[in-house]
């Protein structure tokens, strides 16, 4: 929630922390910017694709983009991933 009466955009970083190296089975994908209107809050939608089981975590940041002086880090949340087999109905 915005306790100002001004829009912000703020810059979101997605960092994939497990596995440590990069795959192309696994992809966590969302809006590189979002505009939050002042007095307001918005939801940011991630997009989550795993072709193979695993455990995946990944950190996202959101960076104030009109603060040139200081940058940092206003909100950040750690989001852990469990990918396992579908289960198959046979009949």
């Amino acid at each position: 929630m915005r306790f100002t009466d001004h829009s912000v955009r703020f810059r979101v970083i997605i960092e994939m922390l497990k596995p440590d190296k990069p795959d192309s089975a696994t992809t966590l994908k969302g809006l590189d910017y979002i505009d939050v209107p002042g007095l307001s809050k918005r939801e940011y939608r991630l997009n989550f694709f795993a072709h193979k089981e695993g455990t995946f975590s990944a950190k996202v940041r959101n960076i104030d983009m009109w603060s040139f002086l200081t940058v940092s880090s206003l909100a950040f949340c750690h989001l852990r991933f469990i990918k396992s087999l579908p289960l198959c109905v046979v009949f």
